[in-house]
């Protein structure tokens, strides 16, 4: 199993929450930011579309068992 660091730096979701965290915190700490909060609004329900819409993917392609470990029960109904 790889590393989790790594898998974290891999992640699409993990960039797009750390872009997301950057926007905010320039606005908030840089005074003439080109950036007014309805445009920030917009920007961080987009980021958070993008995250939802790639953790959707994953699920669909089954890349969630590689972080989540499988559950007994779940082998259980699999011999079955």
């Amino acid at each position: 199993m790889e590393n989790k660091l790594t898998m974290l730096l891999r992640s699409r979701k993990f960039w797009a929450a750390l872009a997301g965290l950057l926007l905010v915190i320039l606005r908030g700490f840089v005074a003439d930011f080109p950036v007014d909060d309805e445009q920030l609004i917009g920007l961080i329900v987009v980021i958070a579309s993008y995250i939802l819409g790639t953790a959707i993917e994953d699920a669909g392609r089954g890349d969630y068992l590689t972080v989540l470990p499988k559950s007994e029960s779940s082998d259980e109904h699999s011999a079955q």
